[in-house]
């Protein structure tokens, strides 16, 4: 009898053992952040890569002296490459690294044209291009792609005033946050203009589930929630004054919302199902945060 209550506990702790590495296992991934850089000695060229739990893992690129205040950051299909913005005005570009989960890649030029200046943000269609928000041309570029997902060609899509975040939600629309406008725009990939959404000063997109997040400077920094169903918004998240200029925002795939908040260099956490801050994950950022991604390795 002993000897079958002894089996019996090895086995259950052979259980909670394999379970514990499941649940490890299904939120493995890393935080990229891109920072606003620039020229002067301590700006942050680059992409840095943080584990889930917000341990520094190391920056991506290898080459950063070919890059100038990095900003939105796209993972694409298959996590076999990620691009991101090179957004100075003189050298606008959108980057490209392979082999994503790094660190220590080479980064490349994927596009370049007129049409990309000043690019802030990017995200793919269902279709598989490219578009590419322009905030000091104040315009949207999209990017045919090939079966590769390398460019083929590269056109205006529509002009919107300021646009900074982009987002393809789950109905098919192209939301754009236009910040001079005080209005997220949500438009068909034919151009056609469906809706707004009244938010002011709306910086960062994300879309997860029906819903949008939108990070908005106004006053001390606010994420709201809007239900692209009920087209209308559902949820606001703040905290404490410290959510100023919410520009990165991902939501995993267990419902946890984080927040990069440039004025305390921080990035913070809350539970979307309740609406609750639950704390901050990385500190100390080494320069003013800009975009965010999660990608799984």
């Amino acid at each position: 009898n002993f000897q079958r209550v002894v089996n019996g506990q090895k086995i259950r702790m052979r259980l909670l053992l394999l379970l514990c590495i499941f649940l490890h296992c299904a939120v493995a991934y890393q935080f990229y952040v891109s920072f606003h850089g620039g020229s002067d000695k301590g700006n942050v060229n680059n992409v840095y890569q943080y584990s889930s739990r917000g341990a520094l893992i190391g920056t991506l690129v290898r080459n950063d002296t070919q890059l100038l205040e990095l900003r939105g950051i796209l993972p694409m299909p298959g996590n076999n490459s990620v691009l991101f913005c090179n957004a100075n005005k003189d050298q606008s570009s959108i980057q490209v690294v392979g082999n994503i989960c790094g660190p220590g890649l080479i980064s490349s030029t994927w596009a370049t044209s007129s049409l990309i200046y000043h690019p802030y943000d990017l995200d793919m269609s269902s279709q598989g291009n490219i578009y590419i928000s322009n905030q000091d041309s104040n315009s949207v570029a999209v990017v045919t792609v090939n079966s590769n997902n390398q460019p083929i060609a590269i056109q205006e899509f529509l002009s919107v005033t300021q646009p900074r975040g982009v987002r393809f939600g789950s109905d098919g629309y192209l939301y754009i946050a236009a910040s001079k406008d005080d209005f997220v725009y949500a438009y068909t990939v034919t151009g056609d203009q469906m809706y707004q959404i009244q938010v002011k000063h709306p910086i960062g997109l994300f879309a997860w589930a029906h819903y949008i997040f939108i990070g908005s400077v106004d006053s001390d920094g606010y994420v709201y929630q809007y239900d692209t169903n009920k087209q209308k918004i559902v949820q606001t998240f703040t905290h404490d004054k410290h959510m100023q200029h919410p520009a990165g925002i991902v939501v995993d795939s267990t419902g946890n919302l984080f927040v990069l908040c440039q004025k305390d260099q921080v990035l913070l956490q809350f539970d979307v199902a309740s609406g609750k801050y639950i704390g901050k994950v990385i500190e100390n950022l080494p320069d003013i945060p800009e975009q965010l991604a999660i990608v799984n390795c």
